[in-house]
């Protein structure tokens, strides 16, 4: 689950059976972590959170925040992160929805994940 206004982002990660497994906020102090159940598979909060902002914010935020190299590309229902080398490691699938395009699945290449946004009242 996702909230997000002018001063934070929070991040609440859901098993598929809707168990809490973290909270991750990120504000004006910094990007702060509650896990509630350890899984030694799951990657870092803080890293689910990074994919989901990237997959919310326009391409002109992150450009200048990549590293050098680094590519990030919208073409039609996908966004692709590159990195230097032009490896993929990271896919975002987009869906339109009520005239929005908003992220329906992100596979994290580098960290070998593959998260799916559902959205409340589907």
């Amino acid at each position: 689950m996702l909230n997000a206004d002018a001063h934070r982002v929070t991040l609440a990660g859901l098993s598929s059976v809707g168990i809490r497994l973290f909270l991750v906020t990120y504000d004006e102090k910094g990007v702060h972590t509650e896990q509630s159940i350890v899984v030694p598979q799951m990657p870092p909060a803080s890293q689910v959170l990074a994919d989901v902002m990237l997959s919310h914010w326009p391409i002109a935020a992150w450009q200048p925040q990549l590293p050098k190299g680094w590519t990030l590309t919208d073409a039609g229902d996908r966004r692709e992160l590159r990195n230097a080398r032009g490896r993929l490691v990271t896919e975002i699938t987009y869906l339109n929805r009520k005239g929005r395009r908003e992220p329906i699945s992100i596979q994290q290449h580098a960290f070998g994940y593959h998260i799916t946004i559902q959205y409340l009242g589907d």
